[in-house]
């Protein structure tokens, strides 16, 4: 699930922590490093843009970027472990914040040394749940402002839960659920799903009556909760539904600004 926060920097108070030293990129570090530490913190989340080395130089070309002009980096033993991808307008976007895992304290220790360089300035920038950020901006004070980034489509609902089966079964069986039979609605497509004893199939809707709970989405909802999980979807009925928990849970998704088009 991903937070936006806008942030003046007159609004933090210090936390304690030592600085990390960090800045902007220096000479000696190359991209590949950025790529590894996006790459290891990115592995197991959803909405995250898998980038090539072409993708990546072809990116920074078409948005005028450089290592030493938009990537604000920690570096320990030698080794960039985290970075602030920038961009400068009106105000300051951070559009990727970044660490590898076990370095939470590094980000947010940057995070602060870019505060204090820029006193006064207004800060942008939107992060899934679990970051490091994220616990530091409620320690904070600072609430994160809604954010609607569903803005996807697709053509064959059921087929695509089809091919979900697997992990759905194993969702079920961990999630330790009763018997479930629902009917899942999407626009004009609706599908059985059905669930017991360790196993889960999903079936074209035969029109007889005999499910537990009939659940409608819109298509930006469902993928929400594909992509997502439940805990994100807006309606209260479907984010409270104790199978949808189960079987959706929280992602901690992101899709980073610097993908967008």
């Amino acid at each position: 699930m991903e937070k936006q926060y806008e942030v003046n920097t007159q609004q933090l108070k210090p936390s304690g922590n030592h600085l990390t030293q960090g800045g902007l990129t220096p000479a000696g570090h190359e991209l590949d490093e950025i790529v590894h530490v996006y790459d290891l913190y990115n592995r197991h989340r959803t909405n995250s843009m898998v980038r090539s080395p072409v993708y990546w130089r072809d990116q920074l070309r078409w948005r005028h970027e450089t290592l030493s002009r938009n990537f604000y980096v920690a570096i320990e033993d030698g080794e960039i472990t985290a970075y602030l991808r920038l961009r400068v307008k009106d105000a300051i976007s951070i559009d990727e914040a970044v660490y590898k895992p076990g370095h939470e304290d590094t980000m947010v220790s940057l995070f602060e040394k870019f505060s204090l360089e820029h006193p006064g300035q207004d800060i942008e920038l939107r992060i899934p749940d679990d970051h490091a950020l994220a616990r530091f901006f409620h320690e904070q004070g600072v609430s994160p402002t809604s954010f609607d980034g569903a803005m996807w489509r697709f053509f064959d609902f059921a087929r695509l839960l089809k091919k979900m089966e697997p992990i759905l079964a194993k969702r079920f069986t961990n999630g330790q659920l009763d018997d479930q039979e629902m009917l899942l609605r999407c626009g004009d497509q609706a599908v059985s799903l059905l669930a017991s004893e360790g196993d889960v199939r999903v079936i074209p809707y035969d029109g007889y009556p005999r499910y537990h709970s009939c659940l409608t989405f819109s298509e930006a909802d469902f993928l929400t909760l594909v992509t997502q999980g439940a805990q994100a979807l807006e309606d209260g009925k479907l984010k409270r539904h104790p199978a949808l928990e189960s079987l959706f849970p929280n992602q901690h998704s992101i899709m980073w600004d610097s993908d967008f088009f």
